[in-house]
């Protein structure tokens, strides 16, 4: 019997085991003292990979990112109170949007939390209401049953983050208590009366069925099954109003683009269709309040979702079904090929026109872009259409909600893991997972004011989601202009450095990319002073040859131009 077998493992490393059985690959967080347990045991696990991030809204979205990305659970780690508070709107867009996240926390050492120490607070209040479920472990005895849960419920429908508080002492603390091995469960049932189905889709005319392709078609990359039934039945495919992907190719001659987030307007697009059949719950999402229902009186509804909590309940559906998308569908295409043989010639005409309605469209809408381009000032169609042949087939991460319409209009890609949405509805949603320092931008907030650019500018290294300063934007007068003026922000923001490395706390949260404005506008304030007194730290262009002058950070100008007084050295 060896040492370890006597003294037991600490609750650090019993945790780390579980990761590991898990199939964790990536740890995200931002350590403090609370997380020292947990840092120490990661030195002895080259398997277990620590992606840091400088804020923890930036940790959260980034572990939303790739839980999306991968299909399977990221794990986060974030510091006591303060940390968890700062990740909490990212902890929200991941529970609206069913993001499966094991999500913990360093809690102070709960053999002197009656004394009040720094750090501690009530984590699992203040992480419930973004989260499944939230609890604190007592003992490592208790950590492998509490971490194998919360892996399995992360991913029970519906999905989405739960939360476990970790106490030092029981990170410390050993135990002898052993790993079970990770259990299996398969969470993808095919829905019943899928013949009744079949009969109600087929007898309907051509075209006169439209489908709504939700955000659930991409967990299990369903879309083959979805456009399948779509070409099947020659019906026209919507996405949902405030979707976090587009499930569907947008290159695809039946897709109509996503609803609108009124009411009204959704009511506008439904009219006309006999039936909507909805794949995934909450495909009516509205923002404004309108009179009129989304659904019109003469319009049937079918659903189907793996999530029941969304059929029927606000609408009135002839029929629900509780069912995987992919596995559901590919029975019922088989159903729905089998009644429609005799009416082959019918629904290929009607597919035919759709092709040929698909490709008006297109080209009106270009024409308009087009017609456009010649205003003194820029119209956004004008904008989205340049970036969205820009940017090709490259992902896109957008958060730019007053312009995304445009922008999703010009997208022809067969691909459905392009284009994310902010489906929580708050900044900083997803952010790729980079292992690489922050870049930095010194500018002096009281003169210069963040401009937020959609498109392909939203995700630049610099700054927080691709902003750039009035001073760095030129007035553009011409469409022609705005292509090379968004590629040499592209580039400016990839490619700038900093001459001396010295870093300010007052704006290193900044650079981590989640913030954009309220506590982290504000700690970026407090470091105004320590940038004024250090005006030899200067951004520059790393590649100057590249024409990049023109949009260089502009020196400040003399203190006596300034109308606020500047602090004293501390």
């Amino acid at each position: 019997m060896n040492a370890s077998d006597t003294l037991g493992r600490t609750g650090a490393n019993i945790l780390l085991d579980v990761l590991e059985s898990e199939g964790c690959e990536y740890i995200f967080g931002n350590p403090g003292t609370t997380e020292l347990p947990l840092i120490d045991a990661l030195i002895d696990r080259p398997h277990l990979h620590y992606v840091l991030g400088l804020q923890e809204a930036t940790v959260v979205a980034m572990a939303d990112g790739y839980a999306q990305a991968s299909g399977k659970p990221a794990f986060v780690n974030l510091h006591t109170a303060g940390g968890l508070g700062h990740g909490l709107g990212n902890l929200l867009n991941a529970f609206t949007s069913g993001t499966p996240l094991v999500v913990t926390a360093g809690q102070q050492d709960s053999r002197h939390a009656i004394t009040d120490p720094l750090l501690q607070g009530d984590l699992v209040s203040i992480a419930r209401p973004a989260c499944k479920w939230a609890a604190e472990v007592t003992s490592p005895d208790q950590i492998p049953i509490l971490m194998h849960r919360a892996f399995q419920d992360s991913q029970a429908t519906p999905r989405g983050p739960v939360f476990l508080s970790l106490p030092m002492d029981v990170m410390e603390e050993r135990s002898t208590i052993r790993v079970p091995q990770t259990s299996h469960v398969d969470r993808r049932p095919v829905a019943g009366s899928l013949a009744e189905l079949a009969v109600e889709l087929t007898a309907v005319e051509p075209g006169k069925v439209a489908i709504i392709a939700g955000d659930e078609i991409s967990q299990n990359d369903a879309y083959k099954e979805v456009v399948h039934l779509a070409e099947l039945l020659a019906a026209p495919v919507f996405g949902s109003s405030w979707p976090a992907h587009i499930p569907f190719p947008t290159s695809h001659y039946l897709w109509q683009g996503n609803l609108p987030t009124r009411a009204s307007g959704i009511a506008e697009a439904m009219q006309g269709f006999d039936c909507v059949f909805a794949l995934g719950g909450k495909s009516f999402i509205t923002i404004l309040y309108s009179e009129a229902s989304a659904l019109p009186e003469a319009c049937e509804l079918f659903q189907l979702s793996v999530d029941g909590r969304d059929l029927g309940r606000t609408f009135r559906s002839k029929l629900s079904m509780v069912g995987d998308i992919e596995l559901s569908l590919k029975a019922l295409n088989a159903l729905i090929e089998k009644r429609l043989a005799p009416r082959a010639a019918e629904f290929a005409a009607a597919r035919d026109a759709a092709r040929q309605a698909y490709a008006s469209r297109k080209r009106t809408l270009h024409e308009r872009a087009a017609a456009l381009a010649d205003n003194a000032e820029i119209h956004p169609l004008v904008a989205a259409r340049i970036l969205a042949e820009s940017i090709g087939a490259t992902p896109i991460v957008d958060e730019a909600i007053a312009t995304a319409s445009h922008l999703r209009s010009f997208l022809n890609n067969g691909s459905t893991r392009q284009y994310s949405f902010l489906r929580g509805g708050a900044l900083g949603g997803r952010f790729l997972a980079r292992a690489r320092p922050p870049t930095r931008r010194v500018a002096r907030r009281r003169r210069r004011r963040d401009v937020f650019t959609p498109g392909a500018v939203d995700r630049g290294e610099r700054g927080s989601a691709g902003h750039v300063h009035r001073d760095q934007q030129p007035r553009v007068q011409r469409a022609e202009e705005f292509h090379a003026l968004a590629a040499a922000l592209r580039v400016g923001a990839n490619r700038t450095v900093h001459r001396h490395g010295h870093h300010h706390p007052g704006h290193r949260l900044h650079r981590a990319g989640a913030i954009h404005g309220g506590a982290g506008a504000a700690h970026y304030a407090r470091g105004r002073d320590r940038r004024r007194r250090c005006r030899s730290n200067r951004l520059v262009p790393a590649r100057p040859d590249r024409n990049h002058d023109r949009y260089r950070v502009k020196p400040d100008p003399p203190a006596a131009a300034s109308s606020r007084p500047v602090a004293p050295p501390a």
